[in-house]
């Protein structure tokens, strides 16, 4: 079984890029952030309270998430949009900064993983939650082609945001990831850092496909 993390800060291209990543190798994907942006959307839903613990771990225990291509599905619901639209985006870190919520969907995360070849990205899944993983990459960008990369993403969502607004954002979560969870946004030793700035996400996918496949291969051959 071989496990592929990708991890990073917000708009470095994680997501879509593990995603494609994962199609190429034939590989389960496993997207970490949906995990936390489901638990929101259910509690927005439910109207509890991002402070009230209790009931917050309570709708998370209940949380498995399914995909078909390029659609994320919970109950058999498609919460693919629902979870991309900007209150979410804007609110996930209340449920993101509770240190009880993170050891029960890493839990989740190594249960989904358990005995499947997979692609996860997230900000800690190389460092913390797959510490054993095979293969461990960190992408970096720019700040300014983050703000493009999360813009469109707005934009394919229906939202038009100002880059001024959406730089704050990022800024703000950065500062947020540093001094909230502080070792969730370091580099795991062993992963190789891949700058995405002047990339397209093919060119992305086939650096890591490659470095990937050699390596699986010369252990093949041993």
């Amino acid at each position: 079984m071989y496990i592929v993390t990708i991890d990073g800060a917000s708009g470095t291209g994680k997501s879509i890029t593990a995603f494609y990543l994962a199609k190429k190798l034939s590989f389960q994907y496993i997207d970490s952030g949906a995990f936390y942006r489901t638990l929101t959307l259910l509690a927005i839903e439910k109207n509890v309270a991002f402070d009230n613990i209790p009931k917050i771990i309570n709708l998370l225990q209940n949380i498995d998430l399914t995909y078909e291509d390029d659609r994320i599905l919970y109950k058999g619901r498609d919460i693919s949009n629902d979870i991309r639209n900007l209150e979410i985006t804007t609110k996930v870190s209340n449920v993101s900064i509770l240190p009880a919520v993170r050891k029960e969907i890493n839990t989740k995360l190594r249960l989904k993983a358990t005995g499947k070849n997979s692609v996860i990205d997230g900000k800690d899944m190389g460092l913390s939650v797959f510490p054993d993983a095979q293969f461990k990459f960190y992408l970096l960008c720019d700040m300014s082609t983050r703000v493009a990369r999360r813009k469109q993403e707005f934009l394919d969502a229906g939202y038009k945001i100002s880059d001024e607004r959406i730089k704050l954002e990022l800024e703000k979560r950065d500062e947020y990831d540093r001094n909230i969870f502080g070792t969730y946004i370091l580099k795991a030793p062993d992963a190789i850092e891949i700058d995405t700035t002047h990339l397209i996400v093919e060119e992305q996918v086939g650096i890591m496909y490659r470095y990937i496949t050699e390596k699986i291969n010369t252990v093949s051959l041993t």
